[in-house]
């Protein structure tokens, strides 16, 4: 995607055109989906047993994994010392917002759920029950790398690294 808009293959607007139409879906919803995917993932899920699998409907016993700024395009980061985005939506109910630094580091994720239940969040590409990735810290919540919350309706969680 980046690629396609560097290359000025895509508009300004982002709205793809060409023949055989002015409008084509794959490139106009897929592109933006592509761009989301770079700030925010959550097709997984952490299962009772803590087994990390694609997320399917219709099983119990699954808690949502957020992962956060998986794949930040460094050119994000550098302009204007960083960046920030508002409303992305997460599997199982959740408003992410996320802010970055010139350098690529997360600041803070807002959470919001629309329900009382758990997520796990994570930064990155961080391997699920990896010791080595950054830390994060949220109120009430201990420090690790894969935070666990527990969240209600309508309440925000922010989540910072440490």
């Amino acid at each position: 995607m980046m690629h396609l808009v560097a290359n000025q293959s895509i508009p300004a607007s982002l709205m793809n055109s060409g023949a055989p139409a002015d409008w084509q879906i794959d490139g106009n919803l897929g592109g933006t989906a592509a761009l989301a995917e770079a700030l925010l993932q959550s097709h997984e899920m952490v299962y009772a047993n803590g087994s990390l699998l694609l997320a399917q409907t219709g099983e119990v016993g699954k808690v949502p994994l957020i992962r956060i700024l998986p794949a930040l395009p460094s050119s994000w980061a550098k302009v204007g010392g960083g960046g920030f985005v508002t409303g992305l939506r997460a599997r199982g109910g959740f408003t992410v917002g996320l802010r970055w630094d010139g350098e690529g580091m997360l600041i803070d994720a807002t959470i919001t759920s629309d329900h009382d239940g758990e997520a796990y969040v994570t930064l990155g590409q961080t391997i699920l029950g990896s010791n080595n990735g950054t830390m994060l810290k949220s109120a009430g919540a201990t420090d690790a790398v894969f935070l666990k919350l527990t969240t209600q309706a309508g309440c925000e969680s922010i989540v910072t690294p440490v």
